[in-house]
């Protein structure tokens, strides 16, 4: 099973704003990868109907196995990550390091170990990783810097108070060009309940919107490069105290929680700016390293409205996905008590609705720039299709769904990195290159080759 989301006829449009963004050379190739065909181009672009693509893969390797050497047992993968010379990093957070294999899967050298100290990890959960194999790790409260040979460099500590109001416990981060690092949350203090507070006292004022913090390891405070709107936190719950069988007691939130929230997706770019979409909207923004808004890519994809037929059915389904994760289904799982049960089910009930379901489902960037976007898929619900869009607009198609997922981290030259568990809930990480993106049929105008030149 793969743990990444998966991802007509419309118009759209790019509009630019201050500082212009423009892509010399490939659409989806570049130097990194392979180029664009151009004379495939013609009469097809944002402004149209979509250009189904199909995507031709490889499987590469796979790394991470129920009984293997030590170091490819992997007790929980949270992150992966390619350097440029395609070497795979693997962040296990239970075994709390990081494992370095190169392009055949063989290991390289393990980065980091349990414990306190510096370049020691307690709970690590995102990773970003440099061209030159330099990294750094999330940790819940710092960020750590190794050098191209996994020691350890410097530190930086993270929290509410210096990253603007965000909530660490929702934060990822991603390498910028300069070495430093942007760091992402999907939360912050405004959206936790009056029982939980981070501050003794009354909380303190911060700007609106959830900041995007660029991060140094020279000792500079976090910078917030850009906010991005944050959606109105939704109606507090009750914390309650609950009996399960044998006298054990277990605490739970009941309300308090929101379906179609939509997500701050954020991928830097080869080029220096950032994608942003922080909207229920078809929009990216293209954000300068200034700070300032150079552009944006829009498709006027209306997002879905949510009515009681769609409440409904989202309640349906986290019912159903209650029921999966039930001792008594098989699955050996979270539902611990009939109490418990009770108190998700009464969170189901009580659920809370935004008004719309956000058209952009995930977002990402590949190496050469390509923005990979997919959609939710029809009346909101579900895999959408993934429309492949430069930097500046243009149009390179789109992936139906069950075609290739966007991925946990791309690589150059193609390859991708999928997270994976199997029925016994042992997780790996299979590679595969994107070889060939062509129209369908045997003998489709090819669109992108790996490896093609200009």
């Amino acid at each position: 099973m793969i743990r990444s989301v998966g991802r007509g006829a419309v118009a759209s449009r790019i509009r630019t704003v201050g500082v212009p963004v423009l892509i010399a050379g490939a659409v989806l190739g570049g130097a990194a990868c392979g180029d664009r065909d151009e004379t495939t181009a013609s009469g097809h672009g944002l402004d149209g109907p979509d250009r189904i693509v199909v995507a031709e893969t490889e499987d590469v390797y796979a790394v991470g196995m129920l009984d293997g050497e030590e170091w490819e047992t992997f007790g929980e993968v949270s992150d992966v990550a390619f350097d440029a010379a395609a070497n795979l990093y693997v962040l296990d957070g239970v075994s709390r390091r990081v494992v370095v294999v190169d392009q055949d899967g063989a290991l390289v050298r393990t980065v980091g170990q349990a414990g306190e100290g510096p370049g020691e990890f307690r709970e690590p959960t995102s990773l970003a990783v440099f061209g030159d194999g330099s990294l750094a790790v999330f940790d819940i409260d710092r960020i750590s810097s190794f050098d191209p040979e996994g020691e350890f460099r410097a530190g930086v500590a993270v929290d509410p108070a210096s990253l603007g109001g965000v909530l660490p416990s929702s934060l990822a981060i991603q390498p910028l060009s300069d070495s430093r690092v942007l760091a992402v949350a999907q939360m912050s203090v405004r959206s936790l309940p009056p029982e939980v507070g981070w501050f003794e006292g009354d909380l303190p004022e911060f700007d609106e919107g959830l900041p995007l913090n660029v991060i140094a390891f020279d000792g500079a405070e976090p910078e917030a490069l850009f906010r991005a709107w944050e959606p109105p936190p939704p109606e507090p719950g009750e914390m309650e105290v609950l009996e399960s069988e044998g006298g054990q007691m277990a605490a739970i939130f009941v309300g308090g929680q929101r379906a179609f929230d939509p997500r701050l997706l954020v991928a830097p770019t080869p080029l220096g700016v950032v994608a942003v979409v922080d909207s229920v909207n078809y929009r990216v923004k293209m954000v300068a390293m200034d700070g300032s808004v150079a552009g944006t890519i829009e498709r006027p994809i209306p997002p879905v409205p949510v009515t009681e037929s769609v409440k409904e059915r989202e309640r349906d389904r986290r019912l159903q996905e209650l029921d999966e994760d039930d001792p008594d289904a098989g699955s050996g799982s979270v539902v611990r008590s009939s109490a418990v049960r009770d108190g998700m089910e009464r969170n189901i009930a009580l659920l809370q609705f935004m008004d719309e379901i956000p058209v952009i489902r995930e977002m990402a960037v590949d190496r050469s720039g390509t923005i990979w976007i997919a959609r939710s898929g029809a009346n909101g619900f579900g895999d959408g299709p993934i429309d492949l869009v430069a930097q500046d607009g243009g149009y390179v198609g789109t992936l139906e769904p069950g075609g290739p997922a966007i991925p946990d981290a791309f690589g150059p030259d193609g390859l991708m990195a999928y997270i994976e568990e199997d029925e016994l809930g042992v997780e790996s990480v299979r590679v595969m290159r994107l070889t060939v993106l062509r129209e369908p049929g045997a003998s489709g105008q090819v669109v992108w080759r790996v490896g093609s030149e200009r």
